[in-house]
């Protein structure tokens, strides 16, 4: 993962699907308080249910000759700023090879079969309208995405064998939110969850 202060939604992501060069990544978070404020950056504060949500991305840049002369190139991914929340927590992660048959916004389509779309989320220069859902059919997703060619990660399994730029991602995270939650943050979710963190 780069160093970069700002990097990309393809450099984030790449750590969470090592087994491939270039894959699809779809991640599953829950959001475990009603109405969290979330700042994503160029869409502002956003309101979030309680419930699940999943998001799209790839390890590589499906349009890097455009990003590379557009402003957006120099902003923070709001994957990384939803991520960035210490409440949010990653439920499972969905891999598969990249090819020509299935693009990023082949799956978001999909996606929104189970969802509702948080508008603009990660859209900087394609026409979907999001590449994050608040999922109403869990099921349903899930087996949408195996049909595609997914494999998914889910429960204990969802942050095994990702790169370590992701495990002190999280860490450094949490440690953070017990500085500034303290008590609130430890009710949710205890003293020991770094430990579940750990590669």
């Amino acid at each position: 993962m780069s160093n970069k202060k700002n990097r990309s939604y393809a450099e984030f992501l790449a750590p969470f699907c090592m087994e491939y060069d270039k894959s699809l990544v779809v991640l599953l978070m829950e959001v475990p308080i009603e109405g969290l404020i979330v700042y994503l950056g160029s869409l502002g504060d956003y309101v979030f249910h309680q419930t699940m949500y999943a998001y799209v991305g790839a390890t590589f840049d499906e349009n890097v000759e455009k990003r590379r002369k557009s402003l957006w190139r120099w902003r923070k991914s709001h994957i990384e700023y939803f991520l960035s929340n210490p409440f949010i927590r990653i439920t499972g992660r969905c891999c598969r090879p990249a090819d020509d048959n299935l693009t990023i916004h082949n799956v978001a389509g999909r996606m929104r079969w189970y969802g509702v779309a948080v508008k603009g989320f990660e859209v900087y220069d394609c026409n979907c309208e999001s590449h994050l859902v608040r999922v109403e059919n869990t099921y349903g997703l899930l087996e949408e995405l195996a049909n595609l060619g997914f494999k998914c990660f889910l429960g204990n399994d969802a942050l095994k064998n990702v790169g370590n730029e992701i495990i002190d991602f999280l860490n450094k995270r949490m440690k953070n939110a017990e500085k500034a939650y303290g008590l609130l943050y430890k009710q949710f979710f205890g003293s020991g969850e770094r430990n579940d963190l750990s590669p």
